[in-house]
């Protein structure tokens, strides 16, 4: 008797996910199916130009931070004509082009929001979950069983938003690096990125091409040449770097600034880490 293929729910069609359905394929004996929240798979290396909570997201013009030997899947080779740091759409093509070779779009539906993920009342025993879904188009949910669950939502889909005292008296603009797409609408005005991590690395470079001023504030410096070490690009402008042990006030933000006699601040963006979250997870999973 031919045993009963297993049925499995991969949450994400991002890179891993669409890796994770490549596996299942290669290796056979599995029914998957791929839940995507939003209209296209490609998880944070997909542009979109407005964020969503819960969905990765990238700058148009991001770079990758190592080698493109060194981050790619051992049996598909990048294109020889990538960069060595290859840029976000060609990572995204990249990525798009493996999924295509393996055959594992069709199993993706699309719109497609998880809104709870937890045991089946004889798990024990079966190992089995049960996974209720949410048509973001139609707003009908679902639930089905299912023998595995693999969650491929990535690591960075929530910014990790830090408050400060006196915050209400900054009179500019404060945003998370996760909502920094075009740089145009900070041409000539005075930025601070605060961190200087991948993420506040790029935004100094980015912003660094239009702005009249930016200042990086760190804890500790780890570079000394005004040269993005994520990206290996110049900047702009140059940059101002500022070490303290810690920030913590707007109106000290506002000293700060006025200190280094930078007389119109408009911006400061909060490069603090993002962090991985899935909500639908019950307890004890």
């Amino acid at each position: 008797m031919t045993p009963k293929n297993k049925k499995i729910a991969v949450i994400g069609a991002g890179g891993t996910g669409l890796a994770s359905l490549a596996a299942l394929e290669e290796e056979g004996g599995f029914d998957a199916v791929c839940f995507e929240k939003t209209d296209k798979p490609g998880g944070t290396w997909c542009y979109r130009e407005n964020p969503e909570v819960g969905v990765g997201s990238t700058m148009p013009t991001t770079i990758l931070n190592h080698s493109k030997e060194m981050g790619a899947l051992s049996n598909f080779p990048p294109k020889k004509e990538s960069n060595n740091f290859m840029r976000r759409h060609e990572i995204y093509e990249y990525i798009m082009d493996y999924a295509t070779s393996r055959n594992v779009l069709k199993y993706i539906r699309y719109k497609m929001e998880v809104l709870k993920v937890k045991r089946y009342d004889d798990y024990e025993e079966t190992g089995k979950w049960t996974v209720t879904v949410k048509n973001r188009l139609s707003g009908g949910t679902s639930t089905d069983v299912y023998d595995g669950v693999l969650v491929c939502i990535g690591h960075y889909n929530r910014p990790k938003v830090p408050s400060y005292p006196s915050q209400d008296l900054f009179k500019g603009k404060i945003m998370h690096t996760y909502s920094l797409k075009e740089v145009a609408p900070y041409k000539d005005k005075t930025v601070v990125v605060v961190g200087m991590g991948c993420s506040g690395l790029d935004a100094a470079v980015e912003t660094s091409n239009v702005a009249k001023q930016v200042t990086l504030h760190c804890r500790k410096a780890s570079f000394s040449d005004g040269r993005d070490l994520c990206s290996s690009r110049k900047f702009a402008v140059p940059v101002e770097l500022v070490t303290s042990s810690a920030f913590s006030s707007a109106s000290e933000l506002s000293a700060f600034v006025l200190s280094e006699e930078l007389k119109s601040l408009r911006l400061t963006s909060i490069a603090c880490s993002e962090f991985s979250s899935f909500p639908a997870s019950s307890e004890g999973c």
